[in-house]
Order: structure tokens, then sequence, then C-alpha cells
């Protein structure tokens, strides 16, 4: 789906970076899914509960990846977090797991991974 919208938007004549915010929001590239992960390639579960025991891991420039978060999402106080919660997998099974992801104020939580299971 994510090409189709691509192609879209390049045949109307935007290649991307700043003239993408022209672009109607329908036919834009996808961002990074949220609190509720969506099923694709990156994501290959869906949060269906609260995330508890959340702790923070790093934050500014503890961060490993945090130049990329500016440039991709925007200046913030970034916050790597951990924390465990209910997920389904692919497959339908629902699982309790370790979940990391990064957090800013204003911008939301981003960029979920499935570290370990926990059940």
């Amino acid at each position: 789906m994510y090409f189709k919208r691509v192609e879209k938007f390049r045949k109307l004549g935007y290649a991307g970076g700043a003239s993408l915010r022209c672009v109607p929001l329908a036919l834009r590239p996808p961002s990074y899914p949220n609190f509720r992960a969506l099923f694709n390639e990156t994501h290959p579960f869906e949060i269906i509960s609260e995330i508890t025991e959340i702790e923070t891991i790093a934050v500014g420039r503890s961060i490993r990846d945090i130049r990329r978060l500016r440039k991709q999402y925007g200046h913030g106080r970034w916050r790597k977090m951990k924390g465990s919660a209910l997920i389904r997998l692919r497959n339908g099974r629902i699982r309790e797991a370790e979940i990391h992801g990064y957090e800013a104020h204003g911008i939301g939580r981003k960029e979920f991974k499935r570290k370990c299971y926990l059940d």
C-alpha cells in the first residue's frame, strides 16, 4: 500500500522532502505507527493492552539513535522506554512481552519493538 501512495504523489509531481507538505494527507507515505502498532514488516504485532511497569532506559544524548529520531520526527526531549504489555502476534496468539520504544513530549510514542516474551 505504501508504494501505491508513493506512486500517486510522484505522478502529481511531488518528489518528497519539503514539497511533501503540499501533498494531501491521504496521499502521504505513512509515518511509523504510534501506540497501536499495525501489522506490517517492521511491526509484526499489535499492542492490545496498556503498557505497564514503564521504565526510562536512556534520555537525550544517551540514546544511540537520537540524530535519526530528531531528523525523522523533530526535536523534543527523547526518552528510550521499556515496559510490558499484552501483544497479538500475526498468527493470532496473545502473549505478554517486554516492549521497548521511544517517546518525546509533544511528539508521542514511536517505534515499538518486542524484546522478549515474559510468559
